[in-house]
């Protein structure tokens, strides 16, 4: 046990003891009250401690079984929703890319057929800035992703 761990533990058991020095002073009536305050529980997360677990088999003895399914199937549904949510923008960007390299592939089709017939300066313009945004773009992400 490290010394704050001992400290910690040392701590609590004077904290323990100067309640009952005040739990003794109070009426009846009102030390029951504070120590059903004080002894109220709490716990974090999907399943509650195996202590508690225990207390409700004595109530209920399927209770700790089922709030240990209800638990997994939980995590189960929390999982298979977050695959799905995360597949949906993995097709939605696929579809994406799809497009624009539809959109960027006509823009150079078109800038070249105009070149061919005559129109050099608006073909190598319409070519030529598609190009450049799609190599600025494609650069710039790449300059993000590093840092």
């Amino acid at each position: 046990m490290t010394a704050s761990k001992k400290n910690d533990s040392n701590h609590t058991i004077q904290d323990n003891h100067e309640i009952e020095k005040v739990l003794k002073k109070l009426p009846k009536e009102d030390r029951d009250k504070v120590i059903s305050i004080i002894t109220s529980t709490h716990f974090s997360g999907p399943i509650p401690r195996p202590e508690i677990l225990k207390k409700y088999g004595e109530i209920v003895p399927e209770a700790p079984r089922k709030i240990i399914d209800n638990s997994i199937n939980e995590a189960e549904h929390r999982r298979k929703f977050d695959d799905m949510a995360l597949n949906a923008t993995v097709h939605e960007n696929n579809k994406r890319l799809n497009l624009a390299t539809l959109v960027c592939m006509t823009m150079i089709i078109c800038g070249t057929v105009l070149i061919l017939n005559n129109h050099e300066i608006t073909g190598g313009l319409l070519a030529g800035t598609t190009l450049l945004g799609v190599l600025g773009t494609y650069l710039k992400k790449n300059q993000n992703t590093k840092k």
